[in-house]
């Protein structure tokens, strides 16, 4: 995997600062986690939050479906969301993030049958049938709302990422995060943001095989 790629796939999984943990609720000084349940291991300091998990701290607030933590060493990983792949090209990006545990599932989507069924083949190799949904989709046409905890476009002018991103606004203002690289014209994909509610939370420059890419995550706006 390219550095580009790699880089997309570690802004999934979002690290925190975590203090001490209880069962149900646990506070820290400036921290807070609430879930569904909350599974920890006082020795090691280990511990698990499933379900509905929302995190605070110093003011912000994250939410996922799983979140995996450390009380000793302050640090964690949200995990769990469903992730959509717009362009999935040869699924290589949407099988590292399930295999990882970065995404507990993923829909793999491209306008082209050509690179659906090379990804059908790499997701049947490596055994994740069952945990990978393959769609044509000319964008987010075949995208359910509300079916998706992030959103993920790369590979693309930002004309045509603006285009997807307006196109149906109730499925992507549904999903909690985006992930983006536009190639080109990023101005109009930060316009579409603006227009559709979402903030952006982290952005990153790489610099790959010759070539700069910018990188953004996005928040729903409050």
């Amino acid at each position: 995997m390219n550095k580009l790629k790699m880089t997309i796939v570690m802004m999934i999984g979002i690290f925190f600062m975590v203090g001490m943990l209880g069962t149900a609720c646990a506070q820290g000084s400036n921290f807070s986690v609430k879930a569904d349940t909350i599974e920890y291991d006082m020795q090691s300091g280990d511990g698990m939050a499933k379900g509905n998990v929302v995190l605070k701290q110093d003011g912000g607030t994250a939410t996922a479906a799983n979140a995996e933590f450390n009380s000793k060493t302050k640090s964690g990983r949200l995990t769990g969301g469903v992730v959509a792949d717009i362009g999935c090209d040869h699924g290589f990006t949407i099988i590292y993030l399930v295999m990882n545990q970065l995404a507990s599932a993923g829909i793999a989507m491209d306008v082209a049958d050509g690179p659906l069924m090379r990804a059908k083949e790499h997701i049947h190799q490596y055994g994740l049938d069952n945990r990978i949904a393959l769609r044509k989709s000319d964008g987010l046409q075949q995208l359910v709302e509300g079916e998706a905890d992030t959103i993920l476009i790369s590979g693309i002018g930002g004309a045509l990422m603006e285009r997807i991103l307006r196109e149906f606004p109730h499925v992507t203002q549904s999903a909690k995060e985006l992930l983006l690289s536009p190639q080109s014209e990023i101005y109009k994909v930060r316009h579409a943001l603006h227009d559709l509610g979402f903030v952006i939370a982290q952005e990153e420059m790489v610099f790959d095989q010759g070539k700069y890419y910018t990188i953004i995550r996005c928040e729903r706006g409050s």
